[in-house]
């Protein structure tokens, strides 16, 4: 069963259930790894003095992971921060339709 360890045999012999948590079990392990690797990552971001301004203040906003959902009060945030400029949208649309023509997507 590769990354749970397991031999052929013993991977024949293992019930769906006991699978299952096994699983769980390694996907959890690997979850905290990342979790510590991005502590540690932020930690030394937060006291490197050659980064300006605006600096993440929270651990999930300097890397957030796909299992981690986003709040509503930060959705709304980063909303307010991203404008396109009437400018920045007629060169988007410039781009998107010398990829795509005139096909509707």
């Amino acid at each position: 069963m590769g990354k749970l360890g397991r031999s052929e045999r013993e991977a024949g012999l293992t019930p769906f259930n006991e699978y299952r948590l096994l699983l769980e079990g390694f996907e959890a392990q690997q979850r905290e790894r990342w979790e510590l690797a991005r502590w540690i990552c932020f930690n030394i971001y937060c006291q490197n003095p050659y980064i300006k301004p605006p600096k993440a203040q929270t651990v999930q906003a300097y890397i957030r992971f796909p299992w981690e959902q986003m709040t509503a009060e930060e959705a709304n945030a980063m909303k307010e921060r991203c404008h396109v400029t009437p400018e920045e949208q007629a060169e988007l649309d410039k781009i998107f339709n010398a990829v795509f023509g005139d096909k509707k997507v």
